[in-house]
C-alpha cells in the first residue's frame, strides 16, 4: 500500500514535467526570441571559453620553448615568429636575443684581431640597437626593462661613433654623440629616484663636457689601426664615481 501514493507522486511528476517542456518548446514559457538569445548567449560562452582554453595553452607552449632555446639562432628564430610577435614570450625571445647582439656577440667582438668578426660585431651591435629602439615601446609600462633598453641604447650608439658609414671615408660615421646624450637623458628618465640614475647623471655631465675629446678619440683609435676601436671609452667619471654604470637586474630566465 505505501508503494502506491509514491508511484503516483512519481506519475504526476513526469507529467507535469512533460508538459512545461511542451510549454517551453513552443514558446509559451519563454518566447522563441528569448530561447534564440538565450542559445546564442551559450554558443558564445563555450566559444570563448574554447578559445582562451587554447589561447592559455599555446601561451604556456610559447614559454616553454623560449625556456628551452639555448642558442642565438633559437632566440633568433622565436624573435622573428610572427606567432610570437604581440606576445609576451616574443618580446622577452627579442629582449634575450638584443642583449646578446649588444654583449658577446657585438661589443666583445670588436676586440678581435680578425677583421671579419669585427664587422660582424658592428652589424651586431646595428641590430641590437634597432631592436632596443622597438623594446622600449614594447615594455614602456615595465621601468625596469625601459630603462635597460636606454642604456642599451646608448653603449650601441657610442660603440659606432668611430665606425664610417662607408669604408674608406671618414666624414659620416655610424654612431652619432648626441643621440649618446639622448639615450642617457631618456635613461635617467626611466630610472629616476635610483642609484643608477645619479651615475647615469654624472656620465652624462663628463660626456657634455668632453664630448669633442670623446669623438676625437674615438676616430683617433680607427685611423691609428685598420682594425676597429674596442670597447668605446667613455669620458670618466668624476671623483667619487664608479667606472661604469651598475648592472641591471636580469629577467627571470635570462640566464
Amino acid at each position: 500500500m505505501s508503494q502506491e501514493p509514491r508511484a503516483a507522486d512519481s506519475a504526476d511528476t513526469w507529467e507535469r514535467l512533460s508538459d512545461l517542456w511542451q510549454r517551453f518548446t513552443q514558446g509559451k514559457i519563454i518566447s522563441y526570441r528569448w530561447m534564440a538569445a538565450i542559445v546564442i548567449v551559450l554558443t558564445l560562452s563555450v566559444v570563448a571559453w574554447y578559445i582562451l582554453s587554447e589561447r592559455r595553452a599555446a601561451n604556456s607552449a610559447r614559454w616553454a620553448e623560449l625556456a628551452q632555446a639555448s642558442s642565438l639562432e633559437s632566440l633568433k628564430r622565436l624573435a622573428e615568429d610572427s606567432r610570437y610577435a604581440a606576445t609576451m614570450p616574443g618580446k622577452v625571445a627579442r629582449l634575450q636575443w638584443a642583449r646578446s647582439l649588444l654583449g658577446d656577440q657585438g661589443l666583445e667582438m670588436l676586440q678581435a684581431s680578425n677583421a671579419e668578426v669585427r664587422q660582424r660585431g658592428v652589424e651586431n651591435i646595428e641590430k641590437a640597437r634597432e631592436l632596443f629602439l622597438q623594446l622600449q615601446k614594447d615594455f614602456a609600462h615595465d621601468p625596469i626593462v625601459q630603462a635597460e633598453c636606454w642604456l642599451a641604447l646608448a653603449k650601441a650608439e657610442a660603440a659606432l661613433v668611430g665606425v664610417p658609414r662607408q669604408p674608406d671615408q671618414l666624414t659620416e660615421f655610424k654612431g652619432d654623440v648626441g643621440k649618446v646624450k639622448e639615450y642617457l637623458q631618456q635613461f635617467l628618465t626611466a630610472a629616476e629616484g635610483t642609484p643608477w640614475a645619479a651615475q647615469g647623471q654624472k656620465l652624462l655631465e663628463a660626456l657634455e663636457k668632453e664630448e669633442s675629446e670623446f669623438i676625437t678619440v674615438q676616430r683617433a683609435l680607427l685611423t691609428l689601426s685598420p682594425a676597429f676601436p674596442s670597447t668605446p671609452i667613455m669620458p670618466p667619471l668624476p671623483p667619487g664615481g664608479g667606472s661604469e654604470l651598475p648592472t641591471l637586474p636580469v629577467l627571470p630566465g635570462s640566464q
